[in-house]
């Protein structure tokens, strides 16, 4: 504790009490050490809470030390004012307690004056104000006190002109009461009517909700025979779908059996054919190795062997006149079209065209004797074409002859 580090606090619990304390009661250590945060909390008008000492009176830092020892501690929730040294919080506190303000100017001294002046004017016109009130009070009682008495008199008076009038008419009233006997003997009548009544309603409401709900009773009756109709439908039918399914099941069957049956002996078929097949091309294979094939014309060995081979041109004629016959030279042609030399004469026709296939053979078998060469396939080109010609040309001379 210091006398440079004391705080002005104001209670909060404690009808916003003022008093002078010290920095180091405070429970925050930041706002012991830190200023700027002592003055924002200040400024904010924030609530701290700090330890006071209970029953004890607050003095300056060197008579509280020895006070404090003895002291206990209570903590408290207080809103902070300002800080300083200890003789400028107690003139703030002073002014707190006069002016409600720590630091007040002397403008504010002066308005603080005139508002205790007017609040003094105020208290004494609410004095005058309290006496006035008190006298109309008075008055209102006694006045309200004659009134009461003055009704009293006017009751009593009119009870007694009551009574007299009550024994004048008493005859008239035995007279009429037969009659009002009877007419409350007819209220009671109608009434236990509407009794009987209210009643009969009532059992009409529960016959009318008694017969709704037999008429749903017939509905769902009605509605369980069709189901039950529907369900022996249905019945019947899964019988007879059962039925056909069993029936199904045995064509299946069958039809499996004899399937399985002819993909056995399709097996077999196949098995002989492809045998058959292999035998035939086994003896095609002899005969092929025994002559060669120009196309589906065989030519066995000793015809090749005997076929005049030095010269492209005798090896094409004597192939021609192996592989085709004489009378499908004479009638065809290597192109199977007419000859420029005959387009202007409209008596000759163009021819057929020899067997390409057979054609083919024989040319690759001259390529293989003698190779390709644009020489070779001319030559054979025509050699081709004189063979077709010349074979024409014996025709004519024969019947020129003849």
């Amino acid at each position: 504790m210091k006398d440079n580090e004391c705080i002005l606090i104001e209670f909060i619990n404690e009808d916003y009490k003022v008093a002078v304390g010290y920095l180091s009661w405070l429970q925050d250590e930041t706002l012991r050490i830190n200023k700027e945060a002592l003055q924002k909390v200040i400024d904010e008008k924030e609530e701290v809470a700090i330890n006071w000492p209970v029953n004890c009176e607050i003095a300056p830092a060197s008579k509280m030390h020895k006070k404090i020892r003895n002291c206990s501690w209570k903590s408290h929730v207080v809103h902070i004012l300002s800080f300083g040294e200890w003789t400028e919080m107690c003139k703030q506190c002073d002014n707190v307690l006069k002016f409600e303000i720590p630091n007040p100017s002397k403008s504010d001294r002066k308005v603080l004056k005139r508002k205790s002046l007017d609040v003094e004017t105020i208290s004494e016109d609410e004095d005058s104000i309290a006496n006035g009130l008190k006298k109309n009070r008075m008055e209102k009682k006694k006045t309200s006190k004659l009134r009461e008495t003055a009704k009293k008199r006017v009751e009593n008076n009119i009870i007694e002109a009551l009574n007299i009038k009550k024994d004048k008419f008493q005859d008239d009233n035995t007279l009429t009461e037969s009659s009002d006997d009877s007419s409350i003997d007819e209220l009671v009548s109608k009434h236990d009517m509407s009794k009987t009544n209210l009643l009969h309603k009532q059992e009409v409401k529960e016959l009318k909700y008694e017969i709704f709900r037999l008429k749903q009773i017939i509905k769902y009756s009605e509605d369980i025979q069709q189901i039950d109709k529907c369900t022996k439908k249905v019945l019947s039918r899964s019988k007879d779908i059962e039925e056909k399914l069993k029936y199904l099941e045995k064509e299946i069957n069958k039809n499996t059996k004899y399937v399985m049956e002819n993909i056995a002996f399709n097996e077999s078929d196949l098995l002989k054919d492809s045998n058959k097949e292999n035998k035939e091309n086994l003896t095609l294979k002899k005969v092929v190795s025994g002559g060669r094939y120009f196309g589906f014309k065989h030519i066995t060995n000793t015809q090749l062997s005997k076929v005049n081979d030095s010269s492209v041109s005798k090896l094409t004629c004597d192939l021609l006149s192996l592989v085709y016959e004489k009378t499908e030279l004479r009638n065809s042609s290597l192109t199977g079209s007419v000859a420029n030399a005959n387009k202007s004469n409209p008596d000759k026709k163009s021819t057929e065209k020899l067997d390409p296939v057979r054609l083919k053979a024989i040319e690759n078998f001259i390529y293989e004797k003698f190779g390709k060469t644009d020489d070779n396939t001319k030559l054979f080109r025509s050699v081709v074409r004189s063979k077709c010609n010349n074979a024409k040309k014996k025709v004519i001379s024969i019947s020129s002859i003849q």
